[in-house]
Parts: structure tokens; sequence; C-alpha cells
């Protein structure tokens, strides 16, 4: 054949310019929502010259993600001795925070500072897919309903240390997505099993609880299930029969993921109703405020009458409608389990319907003629009332105290001096007060993780410590109760010749005559004395660019390793299984983790590597 007859290759065809067009669509819409939630967090640290992780309960969940990145799953049922808990079958936080140490070089502690930034954003996008696919909102107004949720009030509760129920929520807000789906007939049953599989091990009561709330979605879909039976459907094609498989098969993974975990579920300690109620009614104005709104959007939704959006209408009245449920039946003194401070945020029902009172509010401004001037005021008042959303969460969000900071910062101290001295024998942190909150959590925070699992804490005066008994005192009935908790761990370890250290920020009165001084903020009771002078512990102290660099590096973790299999489980377009990607990389991580940890192949060094890539 001649240069003249060869036939010319094809050259590839370029995007057509509506494809480019729809594809750059997508992708604000996506980084929009990701960028302000992502924003709102980080800002929440901004102002502060050498910060530290906030929320009282951050903490516990530092030290128990070190103990896991450092020696493995499986170390962490004995990683501290009774009465204290390490709460090992809620495995699902020290695992993703094992992998992005591993993977990403974000350690446990750092990881606490983006984890809040990650986890609302991964809210957010579940929630703007809520929006378009149960509820059947235009595509324009996915950035609304992402915001309105990750900055909500409920979310910002829950992102102020209570990590395992945040964690939960982005799971819960996908799950939520594909039982719709599921009820219309759509694939979901799969992905749904998954992600509430993975909820299990992340807290499995609080996932217990939303599984309740799509079983009274199921029931509240009897009247259409019976038509489709007169029909002819068979049972399982109903959708509540759709449904009851999604719930079956979630159990059934949730089963199998808590036998996979190191320790069998306890039941929580949700404390008694007055602390309960306390807790409750600092936030209850914002949450009375946030209900109201959320009964406003539902009404417009309702008036608003469209046949598509009826299951994922039905779903958000009952989610929300469970906040009730916390308020009136899980109050109670006599009720310690599920208390509800905690199942109230958990209603992300609530927010959701509100951004449907925003954008129908909206709507109306937008009709306003001349029409430029309409879809101006339209666009300004949701700009305003997300506005609010975002100082709300301001509003919400609480510092640590200087003296919890102090204990991080000084318990880091101690740690260069155990690792200069070595050896493996305890290590008993004394405190004279009866703290409010419970100094071994900071304690172990502050720790190098090798050293994690050596550190208690005794209350009271360290002659008694040294003699060999617990401190008590006439009349105190608070420090006393606090004394003898503590004393039960520590009584055992006596006989290892612990060494003793006071910490100045938990220990006033320090440093005492006749002492030594380790460095500031640090003394030696009892213990080998170094050789050399300690250094001063060094914790991160990110700036904002870099906390933001943490958190969108982990959010596109998240969706690398959970867009295969959200392609796979999620119905529709590409915008929705992007956006729900981070929510299924969650679960895959802490599902491949479980199995990782069983046949060792966690902890430190390539292994874990192995495991994301299987995942």
């Amino acid at each position: 054949m001649t240069a003249s007859t060869r036939t010319p290759a094809r050259r590839p065809a370029s995007p057509s310019p509506d494809r480019r067009r729809r594809a750059l669509v997508a992708a604000l819409v996506l980084l929009a929502p990701a960028a302000v939630v992502i924003g709102t967090y980080v800002a929440l640290y901004a102002g502060e010259a050498d910060p530290v992780p906030a929320g009282t309960d951050t903490p516990y969940y530092i030290w128990r993600a070190k103990v896991v990145a450092h020696d493995g799953l499986q170390s962490l049922p004995d990683s501290i001795a009774s009465p204290f808990r390490a709460q090992a079958f809620r495995a699902g936080h020290p695992l993703l925070a094992g992998f992005t140490d591993s993977i990403l070089g974000i350690d446990p502690y750092e990881w606490a500072f983006a984890l809040p930034a990650v986890m609302a954003t991964a809210v957010a996008l579940g929630a703007g897919v809520f929006a378009i696919r149960a509820l059947h909102e235009p595509r324009w107004t996915f950035p609304v309903y992402a915001i309105a949720a990750g900055t909500s009030v409920s979310v910002a509760q829950i992102a102020l240390g209570r990590v395992d129920n945040l964690i939960l929520d982005a799971l819960i807000m996908a799950a939520a997505t594909l039982a719709v789906a599921t009820a219309g007939g759509e694939r979901g049953v799969a992905g749904g099993a998954l992600l509430l599989g993975a909820a299990a091990v992340v807290h499995w009561a609080m996932a217990l609880f939303f599984v309740g709330v799509l079983a009274v979605f199921l029931v509240a879909l009897i009247p259409r299930s019976l038509a489709a039976r007169r029909r002819g459907d068979p049972v399982l094609a109903t959708p509540s029969g759709r449904v009851a498989l999604m719930i079956a098969g979630s159990l059934a993974a949730a089963a199998a993921a808590l036998l996979l975990a190191p320790t069998l579920p306890e039941l929580p300690r949700g404390g008694t109703g007055q602390r309960v109620t306390g807790k409750l009614g600092k936030q209850g104005p914002r949450f009375a405020v946030a209900g109201a709104i959320a009964a406003i959007g539902a009404a417009t939704l309702l008036v608003r009458r469209d046949p598509r959006r009826g299951h994922g209408l039905l779903l958000g009245l009952i989610w929300a409608g469970s906040a009730l449920v916390g308020l009136i039946v899980l109050l109670p003194e006599s009720f310690h389990v599920l208390p509800a401070h905690r199942i109230v945020p958990l209603a992300l029902g609530v927010p959701i319907l509100g951004a449907a009172g925003a954008v129908a509010a909206a709507r109306l401004l937008a009709r306003a003629r001349p029409a430029p001037v309409g879809l101006g005021l339209g666009a300004a008042l949701l700009v305003a009332l997300l506005a609010i959303g975002v100082v709300w969460v301001g509003k919400v969000w609480v510092t640590p105290s200087a003296n919890h900071a102090s204990i991080l910062r000084q318990s880091s101290t101690a740690g260069q001096y155990l690792a200069a001295v070595g050896g493996d024998a305890p290590v008993v942190f004394v405190t004279r007060q009866a703290h409010r909150q419970d100094p071994v959590r900071f304690v172990r925070a502050g720790l190098p993780p090798d050293q994690v699992h050596r550190a208690y804490v005794y209350v009271g005066d360290p002659e008694n410590l040294l003699a060999g008994r617990p401190t008590l005192r006439t009349g105190e009935d608070l420090f006393n109760s606090r004394s003898e908790f503590h004393w039960r761990a520590i009584e055992p370890l006596l006989d290892r010749d612990p060494i003793v250290i006071a910490l100045w920020s938990m220990d006033p009165g320090q440093p005492e005559a006749g002492r030594t001084v380790l460095a500031e903020g640090v003394t030696l009771i009892r213990g080998p004395r170094p050789g050399s002078p300690v250094p001063r512990g060094d914790l991160p102290s990110p700036s904002p660019l870099g906390l933001v660099g943490w958190a969108v590096t982990a959010l596109l973790f998240l969706g690398a390793v959970g867009l295969g299999w959200s392609a796979a489980g999620v119905p529709g377009a590409w915008l929705e299984r992007v956006a729900l990607a981070p929510a299924f990389g969650i679960a895959v991580l802490v599902l491949g983790g479980l199995v990782a940890a069983r046949v060792g192949a966690d902890g430190p060094g390539p292994r874990p590597a192995l495991a994301v890539g299987l995942a």
C-alpha cells in the first residue's frame, strides 16, 4: 500500500463544550461546599498562637489512636488497666488514625486537628447528595444543603470532641440516601450494609439507633408496599421489603464486624439524667431554633408536592423526629445508655429540612420582578442564612482550657525523660486535685506512642502513694470517689516500683523543695535521674494553611479509597458517586483494617499500605 492510499489515523474526539461545562459545574458543586466547610473548621484555630486539639474527650481518642498506630489494634484491650476502659470494640477511629499515620504521615495528634474538618465535609457532601437524589431538588441546591448540614449546630456540637459520633454521622448520611434509593427500587442494599456495618465498629449503639430510624421508615412504607402487593409485586420487591433487605444486610455486616473487633461490645455509660440535662441545656436554644427552621422547611416540601420526593421526605421527617425521641424518652435520669445530648445532634434530618426552608424562601424572593433583582435577592438570602450557620459553629466551639493545654505539653516533656531513662516500669502522675475531667486522657495524649501504655494517674498526696496507700479526705466525697477509682488501677502496679512524676499543671504547689525538677513543668518524685538535661516536649502546632493541607490530603485519600466502592454501590451520576466516595472510603478502611488486624497486617511499617491497596 502506498503512502497516498493509507487511511489517516483518527484523532481522539475532544470533549464537547457541553460536556466540559457540565464537568466544570459538577466540580464547582463539589468543591464550593468542601472549601466552605473545611475553611469554617480550620478558622476556629486561626486565632490561637499555639493551638491544641479542641474537645475534652479528644485526648482520649488521641492516646487510643497512638496505641493502635504504634502496636496494632490487638494491643488496645490491654493498653490500660481496669477500671478504665479502652473500648477496643469501638475500633473505627483508631483504625482510621492508624492509616492516616502510616500512609499519609499525619500522626494521631495531628489527625485530631484535621478530623472535624474532614468528617464535617463528608457529612456535607452526603447531605448534598440526599437533597438531589432523595428529595429531587435541582442540582444548584447541592451546595446549599451541603453547607447547611456541614456547618449546622448538630454537626458542630458533635465535632467538639465526640470523634466516634462524627465519623458515624458521615457514614449514616450516605446510608440514608441509599435507603431512599433502595425503597424506590434502585440499588443500595449492598452499599448501605457496607456503610452501616462499618458504623457498628465506630459506635455500635448509635449505629443501632439509626437502624431503628430505618425500621420506622420501613413501617411507614407499609401502605405503599401493600399497594405494590396488590399489583402483584413480590414481598421483597415492595418498598418495605427492599428496606428490610438493607436492614438485614446491615445487621449481618455489623455482627460480623463486631466479631472481628478485639473485644465484644459493652453498654455505653450514658451518665445521669442531671448530667445529660446540663449538657443538652447549653445548646438547647440553638437546637430549638434549628428545629423550628426544620419545621418550616418540611412544610415547604409538603406544599411543593412532588411524587418523586415522597420517600426522601418521609425519611427526613422520621430522622428529624428522632430528636424528639431523644428528648422525651431518653432524658429521664433512670436512663443511662443513650443520653439525649448525643441523640439530638444525630438527627441530621433537622439541618436537611432546615436547608429546604432556606431554598424555598430563596425561590420565593427570586420570583420578584425584574428577574435580575429577584435572583439577586434570593442568592443574597441564601448567602446570609448559610453565613449564620458558619457563625453558629464558632459559638458552639470551645477551645481547650489553658490547664488542659499545659497538661498535654508537660506530659510531652515527661515523655522525653521516659525515653531517655528507658525501661518499662509503670509511670504514675500525681495530682492532689479531683479534676472535673479525667486527667489520664490528657497525660496519655501528650506522651510518645511507645510510652502511652505506661501512664497512670494517682489522685492524692505523693507521700501516701510512696507509702502504698490511697488518699482519703474527710468530708470530700468527690475527691474520695476519684481517688478510689484511680487507686484500683494503681494498686496492682506498686510491686513493679513505678516511676512517680508530678506535672505542675495537675499538681499545684510544684516544684516542691527537695524534688528533682526535670524541666519546667515536670518534677521527678521517684525514679532514675537522667544523665543529661531533659528537652522540652514538642507537640505539633499547625498553621491554618498546614491544617488545610492535612484536611484536604485526608479527604482526597478517603475519596480515592472509596471511589470504586461508591461507583459500584451508588445509583445515579458521577457527581453523587464522587460526593459519597469519602464515606465509602471510611467504611472500607475500617472493615479492611479489622481484617488486617486479625491477620497481623496492621501496626507500623509497610503492611497498612497493603491493606489500603486491597481496600
